[in-house]
Formats: C-alpha cells, structure tokens, sequence
C-alpha cells in the first residue's frame, strides 16, 4: 500500500468534511443495497494521532503492516493472545465471524456481516466514529479506537464490562442517536456486536502505542515484534480481562432518601462542596462551562486551551484545524454539559445508573469523578461520603419536576375566557 493509499479515506470508514449532501445520500444507498463494491473494506489508520505524534513515512507503513499481521483485516479480523492472556478469554472468534465482514447470511441463515450492516454508517469500518452519517449526527458517534466509554458500572480508566456495552447496545442511549437493538438482534448477535467493539478497541489501543513507540526509535531501527506483543498488545488484552473485578460497589439508599430534607442536601453539595455547578450552571442547564472539548478531539490539540488572543493565534488555530480537518477529524464542536432539567440521562435514568455517573465521573469528558471523603476521616475533611451521593442523585432526579422546569404552554387563543 502506497502512502498516498494510506492517507485516503474510504467512503465506507470516513466523511470528509466538504463531502456534498448528493455524495452522502449516494454513500448511504450504497450501503443500504449491501455495502461498497470498490475497493475491498480496509482499516485506516488513526491519522490525527499520527500525525500529532510526527509519525511520518516510511514508519506510518511499518505500523500498517504490523497491525493488518496482528489484526488481520476488515473481512477477515483476528486477535493474537499475548503474554498470559488468551484473547478467547476476550473476544469469541466466532463472534468475529459473524460480525465482521459483508452483509449475508449463510446457508443456514445465520447472519453475517452484523457490524458494516447496523454499526458502520455511523462508528465506520475502523471504529474511528467518522461513518457516512457521523458529520450529521449530534452528539457525534462513539470512536472505539482511544479504549475510552462513557456509560459504564467501572471506574474512570477501567474498561466497561461486556455486561456494560451490551446494555447500551438493547437500551441505547437516550437523547443521542444510537437506539436500542433489543427488538432488531438476538442475544447472540448482539454479544457478537460486543465482541466486535472490543476487538475494535484493542487494535486502536495497540495502533496509538505503535505510534507513540516511534519517538523512542532511532532512524534505521525496526519495531520490536516481541515488545509490541508484551508491552502493547498484552496489556490491552489484560485491561478487558480484569473489568469485571472493578465494578464499583453501589451502597444501598439511606433510609431519608427521596425525602424533602435530601433534596435539601443535595442543593447544597451541588452548589457546594460537589462542585456541580461550575459546569451544570446556577439554574442547572448546563450552561457552565461551554468552551470545553471531548477526549476525542483532543487526541490531535487541546482546542479549548489554544491561546486566540492575538490574531496570529486566531491564524494558526485556524492552520490547526484546517490540518485536523485534512486528516479526517469531523467538524469541532464544544462538548456540553447536561442540562439537568430536561429529564434525558444519556447513560440510564435509574437512581443507580446516575450514582454511578456522579461517582466514576464520565470518561472522556469533562465530567470528573466526584471527590470523596476518605473512609473514617470527620467532616473537617473536604468531600463527599456515600450518603452525600445519593443526596445529589435524589436532587438530580427532582429538578425536571420543579416549576421552572414545566413551564406552563401558553393557551390558543379560541380556548381563552372572554374579558
């Protein structure tokens, strides 16, 4: 594969940015009637990445070739065990199998090709959340490729459970455009779907740690086979092994939850020591801060923290983002916190879905994990306890039912009494 080959990007993985309405209606129909015909599916490389770590020729092709040896490809995906691990342990061949791959069926009507039928007009054949219909889509589609998920039972940095990304794939998420597949996949398919993610994410880790493995080699020198497999590989296969030690441990409600005096506490740690209000706002519309970014976008610069005070800073974010653009990055948008009044939890409604939010933080966001109070230490000591969090949660789940929420709709004319 040529370096111009690896800077294309396939109608099948990524929008560019200036592709026409015509062009996506055309990408899409292609898709609809059985995928693309020409050229055969192929993984791009994380271009962004690349090119923010100075990765240039001839070692973009050098990480190519490793990853398409460790991986296999689009039609044909494969994982290798590494160290300990045995990466059955992880992902199910067989699930590769009936995720991968052009849509069919076999001749006993399994379905195959499930992941490039439901998955890839927004997620893209390389996971990287830039599909056919990804520039169009508010919030953008998840890109597996950085190891990093929102919504999940694991702490900030831990791995999600298979449990965790297949409730996503029946619940879908609230208020995004990925729905709920319950009605549409049998259990096996969608465990499958999973499997595929996993195996997404593990090449996308070992892709970033190839890339950020060249600063430490010298002109001449070749990647260690045996370095990448423990150093790189192993550990991404460890990280989904051990998730399901890490679940975090929900403690059960207070008796007073629910209660006038825990909404009571939970506005005052939400404008106090929870620190909520920094981003969710006085009046809690999430109207705090609102010139922040995703973790996504600041794989290739940290936009929000660009200095533009000056109009030669205005010029080269500019550059920056032009370049970004260039590479296959989507459009940039401030990432923006949620607003609280309006009922709609992206990662689950329940009491327990939000705890855990408020508790692990959102991964890849803003959102941080909330401060807790060591175990044993008295109130002098900043932060919250457990009964504090489900203070907050109580007052979270209150606020789209306060009358400021509900704003009373204004009567038709013809229904108003007369004067």
């Amino acid at each position: 594969m040529s370096r111009q080959n690896l800077f294309m990007i396939s109608a099948c993985d990524s929008t560019t940015v200036a592709r026409s309405w015509v062009s996506v209606l055309v990408v899409g129909l292609a898709l609809l009637l059985g995928g693309c015909d020409a050229p055969q599916a192929e993984f791009t490389l994380n271009l962004p990445f690349l090119h923010s770590k100075n990765v240039s020729a001839p070692r973009d092709q050098e990480i190519a070739n490793i990853l398409a040896a460790l991986f296999g490809t689009p039609d044909e995906p494969y994982l290798m065990s590494a160290g300990e691990i045995d990466h059955r342990d992880i992902v199910d061949p067989v699930s590769l199998k009936l995720s991968a791959g052009p849509v069919s069926r076999d001749e006993f009507g399994t379905a195959r090709g499930l992941y490039r039928e439901h998955c890839v007009h927004c997620h893209g054949i390389s996971g990287n959340g830039a599909g056919p219909t990804a520039a169009f889509l508010n919030p953008y589609p998840r890109d597996f490729r950085k190891g990093q998920f929102k919504f999940k039972s694991t702490p900030s940095g831990v791995k999600p459970t298979h449990d965790d990304l297949k409730a996503i794939l029946v619940n879908g998420i609230a208020g995004t455009a990925m729905p709920s597949f319950a009605a549409a996949l049998s259990g096996p398919e969608i465990d499958a779907l999973v499997d595929y993610v996993k195996y997404l994410t593990i090449r996308g880790q070992v892709e970033r740690s190839l890339c950020i493995s060249v600063e430490e080699l010298e002109d001449g020198d070749a990647f260690d086979l045996a370095a990448i497999m423990e150093e790189a590989v192993a550990p991404a296969l460890e990280a989904w092994k051990i998730a399901d030690q890490q679940v975090l441990a929900i403690p059960p409600r207070p008796d007073d939850f629910d209660t006038v005096e825990s909404l009571r506490r939970g506005r005052e740690f939400y404008f106090g020591v929870g620190g909520c209000v920094k981003c969710h706002g006085d009046t809690q519309l999430g109207d705090g801060v609102l010139t922040d970014y995703d973790d996504w976008t600041k794989d290739y610069k940290d936009w929000g923290n660009l200095p533009v005070t000056t109009p030669e800073q205005v010029k080269e974010k500019k550059q920056f983002e032009e370049t970004y653009y260039s590479l296959g990055g989507l459009p940039l948008r401030n990432i923006k916190p949620r607003n609280l009044r309006h009922g709609i939890y992206r990662g689950g409604r329940r009491p327990i879905d939000i705890y855990r939010r408020v508790r692990n933080g959102i991964e890849g966001s803003p959102m941080p994990a909330a401060a807790m109070r060591p175990p044993g230490a008295g109130p002098e000591v900043p932060g919250l306890t457990e009964s504090d969090l489900w203070d907050i949660v109580n007052y979270v789940r209150h606020l789209p039912y306060e009358p400021m929420s509900r704003p009373r709709a204004e009567e038709p004319l013809n229904d108003r009494p007369p004067r």
